[in-house]
């Protein structure tokens, strides 16, 4: 029923969640949001931190959340497609926003390593 706005919300939350953990786990940058960074506080206090890092457990969060909230608003889409695909937009948009800019920040940060 969400179709490709769906889609497109998943991946810019895992796009977000991915390259957050590129981020803090490959390239050493900090976590500024406080529950992103408690969540990756508590995947560091785990005994998979040697081997898969901090960030995999943001990505598992931010990618179920994602998919939640489509699946919450399948419904919505199916009874009103134009409010629901906008409501869709909109959750893309909080993923790809942050997501674009955590990329951006890396090439500007380190050309030379991209």
């Amino acid at each position: 029923a969400v179709g490709a706005a769906g889609a497109l919300a998943v991946f810019a939350h895992v796009l977000d969640g991915t390259s957050t953990a590129v981020g803090v786990d490959v390239l050493g940058f900090g976590e500024q949001t406080p529950l992103s960074a408690a969540i990756m506080h508590f995947a560091g206090s785990l005994p998979t931190e040697p081997v898969l890092g901090v960030g995999w457990l943001f990505v598992l969060v931010k990618t179920a959340l994602g998919a939640g909230v489509v699946l919450l608003l399948a419904e919505y889409v199916r009874e009103d497609p134009a409010e629901g695909n906008l409501l869709l937009a909109v959750v893309a948009a909080v993923g790809l926003g942050p997501g674009a800019h955590n990329i951006l920040l890396f090439v500007a940060a380190n050309p030379a390593g991209f």
